[in-house]
């Protein structure tokens, strides 16, 4: 079982800040161009993925996205291949 603490004070409090964009929202603990773990628990064949570095992405369960942000990512699902990962599958 996972849990997952939320602070709704401080999601509505960052949501109402003027500084915070209402459109291209992506929100959450932010990775850069990690590498690909070739090898253990974790390690991702070059047949499931051929590049040296994932693209930048928002790990775990603390994701906020603006409405145009879901509907590009719906529209890539066609597109985009599913990825393998523990509990789930991605695309």
């Amino acid at each position: 079982m996972t849990m997952c603490f939320v602070n709704a004070a401080g999601v509505l409090s960052f949501l109402s800040e003027p500084t915070t964009p209402k459109e291209q929202l992506f929100a959450g603990n932010h990775y850069e161009k990690p590498y690909v773990q070739r090898a253990g628990k974790w390690k991702v064949t070059t047949a499931e993925y051929k590049e040296p570095r994932y693209p930048d992405f928002c790990p775990g369960f603390g994701i906020i996205l603006s409405w145009d942000v879901v509907v590009s990512f719906v529209k890539a699902f066609d597109f985009v291949p599913y990825f393998r990962m523990e509990r789930c599958v991605c695309s």
